[in-house]
């Protein structure tokens, strides 16, 4: 009887398993979201945006702001491991900020389950004052929510260094739109990765490489935990 009951517990264990694994696939397939752009698909030299209505064919990027001083180009070996990077020449002398601009070329994307991107950067030189970088989304009702000062971070790294800005309405705050517009992640138009200088003088080179998504972890983390109480079933029975 003892060894009976044993089995059933065993089993009941591994069912829970089985379909926490099959949620957590799910899940992840569901999810995971794609390199936004590694760059590595570009010639060198290649112009990656003129305007920000008007994105290069081949190229899901814009730029705009005073701050642009030239075309972003693709760059061979400027990239992390000597990969492909974009890059972004500033001049602070024209204005005090510049955005890159990353066009969905469906239109618009549903960024619910994403809860921060992550862009590897560096500048070719730190200039006096501090360049500051934030990300902001465009939503299809016009709203545009944009990493608050609070939570923008500081870019003086010669190396590249990896910059994590999370998307949600406790880093972010809305810049434009109408006063009913909120939050809103299911349709996303653009993302823009914005450039500051307050002090508005100064040249730099930036460099920008591995734009990522980084999927939400609650549900993940949920499926995992649905894993481990099947193997605790196993054991305590098994005790």
């Amino acid at each position: 009887m003892k060894i009976v009951r044993m089995n059933t517990s065993v089993k009941l264990g591994l069912r829970v398993m089985a379909v926490a694994a099959v949620l957590l696939g799910h899940s992840v397939a569901s999810q995971a979201q794609p390199v936004l752009d590694n760059f590595d698909e570009y010639t060198n030299n290649q112009v990656l945006a003129t305007t920000t209505l008007a994105a290069v064919p081949g190229s899901p990027w814009g730029r705009f702001g005073a701050a642009i001083a030239d075309n972003p180009i693709a760059k061979t070996g400027t990239g992390v491991g000597g990969s492909v990077a974009m890059d972004v020449p500033l001049n602070y002398v024209g204005g005090n900020n510049a955005q890159v601009v990353y066009y969905f070329s469906s239109g618009s994307s549903n960024l619910t389950s994403v809860s921060a991107l992550t862009i590897d950067m560096k500048v070719s030189t730190a200039l006096a004052a501090n360049t500051i970088v934030a990300v902001a989304e465009e939503q299809a009702d016009g709203g545009i929510y944009q990493t608050t000062a609070t939570f923008s971070q500081v870019l003086t790294n010669t190396d590249y260094q990896t910059f994590t800005l999370a998307l949600n309405t406790a880093n972010m705050s809305k810049v434009a739109g109408g006063g009913a517009i909120t939050f809103d992640l299911t349709q996303v138009k653009d993302l823009r990765i914005r450039f500051q200088n307050v002090t508005g003088g100064g040249s730099q080179l930036i460099y920008v490489d591995n734009f990522q998504a980084i999927p939400e972890p609650s549900t993940l983390a949920l499926m995992v935990s649905g894993i481990c109480l099947g193997l605790g079933v196993i054991r305590r029975r098994r005790s």
